[in-house]
């Protein structure tokens, strides 16, 4: 399973590339789409399906315009509403926990926390390769425990000791960081979450949507890899 990272964070937008030499699919559809076109060698058209987690800007943005070249938009009924794309005829409504097959993906959506109608993460099997991917992006935690995962692409936002002492010194409003931290994953709840979750097969963590002024890659870099003694990299 191929893992291309499109583009990640708030500023740029968030886009996923996902392929098993058979079928590819985006997960998020945040990122301009010059900058998806250009990933996939402008041949849109080889993008079976894109998976949009929720209706904020930065994981949606595209998604109409992908419409136009015949890509299928998997989303929860709330996001598709939000975003005016629940009457199209290339949008397919999704519910967490039942399986959807998209071409030799098997797609699980499930619940996440974050301030959005109905927002989603998925699991993504692959049956060419056997492989699993868990992605979640935009959520306080992870309520369920996945078996046999090879790979994590996550969200790991912030610190929050970082984010507390930037509130404390005023560099960020107190307002703010308490949205961070009820919608957005920590290091320090990625770190609880690996430790709870079966690591038999896992090969590799890779950190999504960081922030510029609330992270430390180095130290994100250091703490997940000695929790883990995996690959790791921040996107």
């Amino acid at each position: 399973m191929n893992i291309t990272v499109i583009s990640t964070g708030s500023e740029k937008g968030n886009s996923y590339l996902v392929e098993d030499g058979h079928t590819s699919i985006l997960l998020d559809a945040g990122a301009s789409i010059e900058a998806i076109k250009k990933a996939v060698d402008f041949d849109v058209t080889r993008i079976s399906a894109a998976l949009v987690t929720h209706e904020h800007g930065d994981h949606s943005r595209s998604a109409d315009k992908l419409l136009f070249y015949g890509v299928d938009i998997y989303a929860s009924n709330g996001t598709l509403t939000m975003i005016g794309l629940e009457d199209s005829v290339h949008a397919q409504t999704v519910k967490s926990m039942r399986p959807e097959k998209i071409g030799t993906f098997r797609v699980v959506p499930f619940v996440v926390e974050h301030d959005a109608a109905e927002p989603l993460g998925f699991v993504v099997d692959s049956i060419v390769t056997g492989e699993r991917l868990l992605y979640f992006t935009d959520t306080a935690y992870v309520r369920y425990l996945f078996p046999r995962v090879d790979v994590i692409l996550g969200e790991c936002n912030h610190s929050s000791d970082i984010l507390e002492a930037n509130a404390a010194s005023g560099r960020i409003a107190p307002e703010l960081a308490a949205r961070i931290t009820k919608n957005h994953m920590s290091l320090e709840r990625l770190l609880v979450y690996l430790g709870m979750m079966d690591k038999t097969k896992l090969k590799k963590v890779v950190m999504i949507h960081a922030s510029d002024a609330n992270a430390d890659d180095e130290l994100f870099l250091s703490r997940v890899r000695a929790a883990t003694g995996l690959e790791v990299e921040i996107a």
